[in-house]
């Protein structure tokens, strides 16, 4: 964040979790414009967490690439093997 405002001293000033949201205190000079910075906070924020997305589908999609070449391997049960006779062990 700082290196979009190198002229700005920005900090961390509280973290606070709220319900299922974290809120971020940031401590700014007195001439900052603050929205600015808020919009480039969440800018962001957005782009972050559409990285993570983009990284858990693709974990999703190999893995069921993955499940599914192994059921692919998997020897299908066929109607020959259901027709198979009882053997008979004779009497106990």
């Amino acid at each position: 964040m700082e290196s979009n405002f190198p002229y700005r001293t920005i900090s961390i000033q509280r973290l606070e979790e709220k319900e299922t949201a974290f809120l971020v205190g940031l401590r700014v000079d007195a001439a900052a414009d603050k929205g600015a910075i808020e919009t480039e906070m969440k800018r962001l924020y957005q782009s972050q967490v559409r990285v993570l997305e983009v990284q858990y589908e693709e974990r999703l999609r190999l893995q069921g690439a993955h499940l599914r070449d192994k059921d692919n391997r998997k020897p299908a049960l066929t109607q020959h093997h259901l027709d198979v006779e009882p053997i008979p062990i004779g009497p106990l």
